[in-house]
């Protein structure tokens, strides 16, 4: 009776056994198949739909910081109009977009993708891989697809500044900025920087390495600025610095603006007038920086004001007087202002303005 009860088990064993092994197979082929449609590739191709970058790397982004922008370009060389059903991140810290649904053969569309760094905890920077699921409708069916976005966030700690927009009142003297960060990473920032007007510039910082907790310091680095601004329009430059691990990671930017510099001066540098005999004159002179005297182009106001230099001046003054008189009453309180286009020499010609409160009656209240 055993040997009855041994071969009664073996032949339940073999027929499970003979049953598991296909479900098995299936199982270990479905895992198999998943994980390489979930593998990250630098480019798809699915039947004339092609994505030349199907993986984007952000590089470091900053734990907390601004959003990062990108685009993944989808192709249609399939023959027919396809049509994008959805596009689904794995996170909500990844929001993508579709720019346009329908896509002609030949035609091209993008998916853009903002990524939202999210907190880290401690000192430490987390690689992440963001994926973004796409639907597609073809002349075949739906098909579906896997887009990836990877990079390194680095805690928050890791680099700070103040100020982070800086503005520098005197190009000859600069500013201070005033850094807070590993040592690793202030150990690679310059004691001194030269901000170059016309071009922004990008400046790569040392990251620890992975799994070191550093120590944190201070340290302040002096700007100045390099050669005569480059102006804008409005008589303003700009110029900006990134503090990166590399080329490609979006860092901490520090923005620097400023002034073009003045070489006439307004003394005093703005007005306040009445409509009355007491207080409707007044007098501005103009000095130029260079001790030569300025050369007026033109002065003009939106306020009723006339304004008027005199003619000739003393052999050897170098500055040039202004006359303001208010003409006629005014129904209100108003303000405006003078404008003054001069050309020193030896100088460029620059524009300035002389704010001016003109007041009613004479009531010297605002």
């Amino acid at each position: 009776m055993t040997d009855r009860f041994a071969q009664l088990r073996r032949k339940v064993c073999t027929i499970a056994l003979l049953a598991l092994v296909p479900g098995a197979s299936v199982f270990l082929l479905a895992r198999s198949r998943m994980r390489s449609e979930i593998q990250p590739a630098q480019s798809l191709d699915l039947d004339g739909l092609q994505i030349p970058e199907a993986t984007i790397d952000i590089g470091t982004v900053w734990s907390g910081g601004q959003s990062v922008q990108r685009e993944f370009t989808l192709t249609n060389r399939t023959g027919r109009q396809i049509r994008i059903e959805s596009v689904v991140s794995d996170c909500g810290c990844t929001v993508p977009t579709i720019i346009h649904g329908k896509v002609e053969n030949e035609q091209s569309t993008k998916i853009r993708v903002a990524f939202w760094p999210p907190a880290v905890a401690g000192d430490r920077g987390v690689d992440f891989r963001r994926t973004i699921s796409v639907a597609v409708d073809t002349f075949k069916g739906k098909e579906s697809f896997h887009l990836f976005l990877t990079g390194l966030v680095e805690p928050d700690e890791s680099l700070r500044v103040f100020p982070v927009n800086a503005e520098i009142e005197t190009p000859e003297v600069g500013a201070i900025l005033h850094f807070k960060g590993s040592v690793s990473l202030l150990t690679s920032i310059p004691a001194a920087l030269v901000v170059f007007t016309d071009r922004d510039q990008r400046i790569l910082v040392k990251v620890p390495p992975a799994g070191r907790l550093d120590v944190m310091g201070t340290k302040d680095v002096k700007v100045t600025v390099a050669g005569n601004p480059s102006l804008n329009k409005n008589g303003d430059w700009r110029s900006a610095i990134t503090f990166a691990p590399d080329a490609l990671s979006d860092g901490l930017t520090i923005h620097l603006s400023s002034h073009a510099p003045r070489y006439v001066l307004a003394t005093p540098p703005s007005l306040i007038l009445t409509d009355d005999a007491a207080g409707s004159e007044a007098t501005v002179r103009l000095t130029c920086k260079s001790g030569t005297m300025p050369i007026l182009d033109a002065v003009k106001t939106d306020l009723p004001l006339a304004l008027d230099f005199p003619e000739t001046m003393p052999h050897g003054i170098n500055f040039r007087t202004l006359h303001v008189r208010v003409e006629g009453r005014v129904s209100e309180n108003i303000a405006g202002t003078i404008h003054i286009r001069a050309s020193p020499q030896n100088a460029p010609r620059e524009t300035m303005s002389i704010p001016v409160v003109l007041l009613q009656g004479g009531t010297g209240r605002l």
